[in-house]
């Protein structure tokens, strides 16, 4: 899989971005002014600071464009230039996996493609029987074959996949992806 190209110019806004945000209390100004507009009188009564410290705080904002004067003395939060900034941020990654990245026949990763998410999540268990087979097939080799796991090691493993352990595990023994002795204490990967 290959990385977004490098954009120098890019890196170097996202450098003076995270570097304007590193100060808490200009942080607190974003807070305030995503609220509604502040003097800068406003400002430094909220931060219970002087004039020139809110100045010197709302610099590096203003600077990156995350903040903007709004007529004479009113500041205001620039929320349109933070969306810009992490659409153009986010429009050169790639999804970690794609369909070409499951392996089997082309139903298979196209339901696989579908139900999980770039990193590896389950978005949700299919209703549909046809897909949820593909999808606990999928999780199930996640399983070593002839090695015993306890519940809690199942649970373990399943929780990598969704939230709910419980029915992925309840799905894999009731499809006989997975097996399971009497007391539940141990199970298994049954053979394909």
């Amino acid at each position: 899989m290959e990385n977004a190209s490098y954009d120098p110019t890019l890196t170097e806004e996202l450098l003076r971005f995270f570097k304007a945000l590193s100060q808490p209390e200009r942080l607190k100004v974003l807070g305030l002014l995503a609220n509604e507009p502040r003097s800068l009188a406003d400002l430094s009564q909220a931060l219970n600071a002087r004039p020139a410290d809110s100045q010197r705080y709302l610099g590096p904002l203003i600077e990156i464009g995350l903040v903007e004067q709004q007529g004479d003395s009113a500041y205001r939060f620039n929320a349109k230039h933070l969306e810009e900034m992490a659409r153009q941020v986010l429009s050169g990654l790639e999804p970690r996996l794609t369909e070409s990245d499951f392996e089997g026949e082309a139903y298979d990763r196209k339901v696989l493609s579908d139900f999980f998410l770039p990193d590896g999540r389950l978005k949700s268990i299919p209703s549909q029987e046809k897909k949820l087979l593909v999808v606990l097939g999928h999780i199930a080799d996640s399983f070593e074959p002839d090695i015993q796991y306890t519940e809690k090691e199942v649970n373990v493993i399943l929780a990598r996949f969704f939230n709910d352990s419980v029915s992925l595990r309840r799905y894999l023994i009731t499809y006989r992806f997975l097996g399971r002795d009497n007391k539940g204490q141990a199970y298994w990967r049954i053979p394909d």
